[in-house]
């Protein structure tokens, strides 16, 4: 939109015009656009008109294209002032020239070292820069053209990271000599290689499975409109002026793009086997997690299996399948089909120490040994468990859903400021979404309930009972979140979030008493759903602002998981097996904290602490003993990669436990994928297709690391 300032300024939004047509701009800048536009025409083609002023917005968007398309509808040009900001970006560009030049008179100096906040591959094709006082600048020097980049950890790296992508791609494109064929005319019509059509074969596939499109869209009229469109601006803007080839040659036929699915997951998968088997050399410890999800067109079975471990300060999950099974359910049949998947990426669960993560599901629980119950799931059923047990919060639950449902079906969502959302029994947090969106629109509801005389849609929900139940729902939304995390540490966070939930559960006296009922059944599901094994106990431990914060006996198993992973040496006669480390569940401990901010200080502050230690003196105890500092900006495998040489076991132990999620939550995201490739018009698909596309489409984000590395070791 392009409005009027009081300074004679005006304001244009970040849109970028294709054209310089009026209809163009008025689309872009609003059905309002042409009268401001005349109106500005008008002020410039003034005698005495002074000119304007664009006087917000960064340059080199949809402001900066406008001026262009101003300043060629009047005629004296210097109405139009350049902005401060643009004049600015000259000044940076300048600034930009004196860094390259210190550089090469050696008053910077160069690191290959990226910031601790930024993980991205594209770091692996720059250089930070920084002063001999170790004083970072806002710089940084691409690898492969050596250009000067501007950097702050403020503005973020979309900028530097692109760069580097377009500068890998100019890389990845042969540098063809112009011949004296370049200079000779051609004919009208191009004939397309065996080649050059594979590679558009390729691309189409790579199309279908990034975005989950079925495969006779390139046969589309929309989408040979775009291609076509594509091929005649690249002839206009090539080098070599050939004929337009058309689109008809180069398009495949559905049938060749989903046979080139298959052939590029299969080699996606060859590259995955080789990329864990050099990975999983240093890794001691593997999280394997797992989950059922039926087609509801078919009620066919998938099995989807994902493995996770953490390497060079970073978590690392990729999905190895999602498989059909059409075989019984039982424990046995899970297993043996896990380990299937598993060894088919030459993974033995029996040399591996492998924790599996899946949900209460018995026959996941009764065919994996060493088991993690996802935490997850487990607050979700306590969630709907005391739903069960509180009549009267079910009969409210019940009204809520039906005063959702009526606005829904009588359309009347689009008279307030978000919609109500239904509660759905399989979707975590959903009482609370819906509690939420009543809490949210309550006046707004009245008002469209009382024009129709429906306002007995209310009778039964009360506001202050709503706003009371979504602020107690709300903390268990946070930690499902916080729990559900895949590029963060989360094993760690089960135990101090399980002593929080358990501490909000305390009724107060100024709750409504269905709270507090409601309470009571939660608390006690939360008992009986939540399992804590030593693995969460040790967790918690390796985080080291709680170091000190545990009783004796986690310190003895985090001795005996040292031993049993190899990292700790010990005669053969006193070395326990994993599995009885991890199969005797402990008793959880209930622990009633107050509620703060940050719940890992929390847990730290209040849990009763036992400084005794044993007489030997060793690496946990030193570990227990000593002051230790964790910084927020820090991430915890950085921390424990920083600690390494003073506490090397462990390190080792952190890093290889801190792998493991606390959810199968990757697996529920793998499953909405999958519905979407499998959609009601989509049903023919054959299973094995299913589980290519969604190869494909989970290993696309670590193809620039793959590209990044062919690259490293080409300069090299």
């Amino acid at each position: 939109m392009v409005s009027h300032d009081a300074q004679r300024g005006f304001y244009i939004s970040f849109i970028r015009l294709k054209k310089s047509h009026i209809t163009d701009v008025k689309l872009h800048y609003g059905d309002d656009f042409p009268d401001i536009h005349a109106e500005l025409l008008e002020v410039l083609q003034e005698k005495d008109s002074t000119g304007i002023n664009f006087l917000h917005g960064p340059p080199g968007i949809g402001r900066t294209f406008y001026l262009r398309y101003l300043i060629n509808e009047i005629k004296d040009k210097n109405l139009i002032h350049v902005p401060p900001d643009l004049v600015n970006v000259k000044r940076h560009r300048t600034k930009q020239k004196t860094g390259d030049g210190k550089l090469q008179k050696g008053e910077l100096i160069t690191t290959e070292e990226p910031p601790s906040s930024s993980h991205g591959a594209f770091w692996e094709c720059l250089w930070r820069i920084k002063n001999f006082k170790n004083e970072y600048q806002p710089f940084v020097k691409c690898k492969l053209c050596h250009e000067i980049l501007s950097y702050s950890m403020v503005n973020g790296t979309s900028t530097i990271s692109n760069h580097v992508k377009n500068c890998l791609n100019k890389f990845s494109k042969p540098n063809n000599n112009k011949t004296l064929d370049d200079f000779v005319s051609k004919a009208a019509q191009v004939n397309v290689s065996a080649e050059d059509k594979r590679l558009i074969t390729v691309a189409c596939a790579k199309f279908c499975s990034f975005d989950l499109r079925p495969f006779s869209i390139v046969k589309g009229v929309g989408f040979s409109t775009v291609c076509q469109s594509l091929i005649n601006l690249g002839y206009q803007h090539g080098q070599a002026k050939l004929g337009v080839p058309s689109v008809n040659l180069l398009l495949p036929d559905p049938t060749n793009v989903s046979r080139t699915v298959s052939q590029i997951a299969e080699e996606y998968r060859e590259n995955l086997k080789n990329m864990l088997k050099n990975d999983l050399q240093s890794v001691k410890l593997i999280g394997v997690s797992t989950d059922y999800w039926k087609n509801s067109g078919t009620s066919e079975n998938y099995l989807t299996v994902n493995i996770h471990y953490s390497k060079n300060e970073q978590l690392v999950t990729y999905m190895l399948r999602t498989s059909l099974f059409n075989q019984s359910k039982t424990g046995e049949n899970t297993r043996k089909k896990i380990f299937a998947i598993l060894s088919s990426y030459d993974i033995d669960p029996n040399h591996f120490h492998v924790v599996y993560i899946s949900d209460n599901g018995s026959n996941l629980v009764c065919g994996l040994q060493v088991h993690l119950r996802c935490i997850c799931h487990c607050l979700n059923l306590a969630l709907h468990n005391g739903v069960d047990m509180c009549l009267n919060m079910e009969k409210f639950i019940k009204f809520s859903q039906n005063l959702c449902t009526h606005f829904k079906r009588c359309e009347m969502n689009q008279y307030l400021t978000t919609s109500l959302k239904l509660n759905v029994d399989t979707r975590w947090n959903s009482i609370h979404d819906m509690l939420e969106s009543i809490s949210l629109n309550y006046e707004k509801c009245e008002d469209a309930l009382l024009n129709r005389n429906e306002v007995n849609y209310l009778d039964d929900i009360d506001r202050k009972v709503v706003v009371s139940f979504v602020k107690f729902l709300s903390l268990f939304k946070v930690a499902s979140e916080q729990l559900s995390a895949d590029t963060t540490p989360t094993l760690h966070l089960v135990v101090p979030w399980f002593t929080k939930l358990k501490a909000s559960c305390e009724p107060k006296d100024d709750e409504p008493i269905l709270l507090i009922q409601f309470k009571n059944a939660v608390s006690k599901m939360l008992d009986e759903k939540i399992y804590l094994t030593p693995l969460h106990y040790i967790a918690t431990f390796l985080y080291p602002t709680l170091s000190n914060s545990l009783r004796k006996e986690i310190y003895a198993d985090t001795r005996k998981i040292l031993r049993t992973l190899g990292i700790q040496e010990e005669d053969s006669s006193s070395a326990t097996k994993m599995n009885d480390a991890l199969n005797n569940s402990r008793k959880k401990k209930k622990n009633y904290f107050i509620v703060q901010n940050d719940v890992m200080q929390e847990f730290a502050g209040d849990v009763e602490q036992d400084q005794d230690s044993d007489d030997d003196s060793d690496e946990i105890d030193r570990y227990i003993k000593t002051k230790l500092s964790f910084s927020k900006d820090e991430t915890l495998l950085g921390w424990w990669n920083k600690h390494s040489l003073i506490f090397p076991q462990l390190s080792q132990l952190a890093k290889s436990l801190f792998g493991v999620p606390a959810s199968s939550a990757t697996s529920e995201r793998i499953f909405s994928s999958s519905g979407r490739i499998l959609e009601k018009r989509r049903q023919s698909l054959k299973p094995d297709v299913v589980d290519d596309l969604l190869m494909i489409r989970n290993f696309r984000e670590i193809l620039d690391c793959f590209y990044f590395a062919l690259y490293l070791k080409y300069i090299q």
